[in-house]
C-alpha cells in the first residue's frame, strides 16, 4: 500500500531534467549581452558530469549493491536509493554551468551544462536500460527474478520507497 502512494521515479527524474533545462533558459535570458564562446570553462560541466558518472558507477553502485540475497522489499529500497543518489549528479553539470556563466559572463557553458545533464539523464533514466543494469548486478545473487516480479507488479514503473 505504501509503495502505491509514493513518487514515480520517472516523474521525479523528469522534473529534475525539466528544472535543469529551465535553469539553462533563465541563464540565457539573464545574460543577453554575453558571448557563446568556447573556452576552457566550457568543458567544466562535461568533465564534472563524467566524474560524477565514474564515481557513481565505480564507487557508489558497488557499495550499495546487496552482498547477500535480498528480499523483494530490499530490492525495491535499493533501486529507490540508486535513483535518488543519482539525481544530484544529473543536476550538477547544469548548476555548475549556471554558476560559471554568471561569474565568467559567458553563455556557452550553459549549453554544455544542459547537454551534459541531458546525457546523464538519458543514461540513468529509470527505464529498461536502468533496470537491465540493476538486473545484471543481482544475477550473481540469483535475485534478478525478484526484480522482475517487482517490475511486473508495478507495470514496469518504479515507485520510490526508502523503508
Amino acid at each position: 500500500m505504501a509503495a502505491a502512494q509514493s513518487t514515480d521515479a520517472s516523474l521525479l527524474t523528469g522534473f529534475v531534467v525539466a528544472s535543469s533545462l529551465a535553469l539553462c533558459v533563465v541563464g540565457l535570458v539573464a545574460l543577453p549581452d554575453t558571448t557563446f564562446g568556447i573556452t576552457g570553462a566550457t568543458l567544466v560541466p562535461p568533465l564534472l558530469g563524467g566524474a560524477a558518472f565514474l564515481v557513481a558507477m565505480l564507487v557508489v553502485d558497488p557499495v550499495l549493491t546487496p552482498k547477500r540475497r535480498p528480499t523483494r522489499d530490499e530490492i525495491h529500497i535499493w533501486l529507490s536509493f540508486t535513483v535518488l543518489y543519482r539525481l544530484p549528479a544529473i543536476e550538477l553539470p547544469m548548476l555548475v554551468g549556471l554558476l560559471i556563466a554568471f561569474v565568467g559572463q559567458e553563455r556557452g557553458v550553459l549549453l554544455t551544462g544542459a547537454l551534459t545533464t541531458a546525457v546523464l539523464a538519458m543514461v540513468w533514466w529509470p527505464g529498461e536500460q536502468f533496470f537491465n543494469a540493476m538486473r545484471r548486478r543481482l544475477q550473481p545473487l540469483s535475485a534478478d527474478r525478484l526484480l522482475d516480479e517487482l517490475l511486473t507488479s508495478t507495470n514496469g514503473r518504479l515507485k520510490l520507497r526508502t523503508r
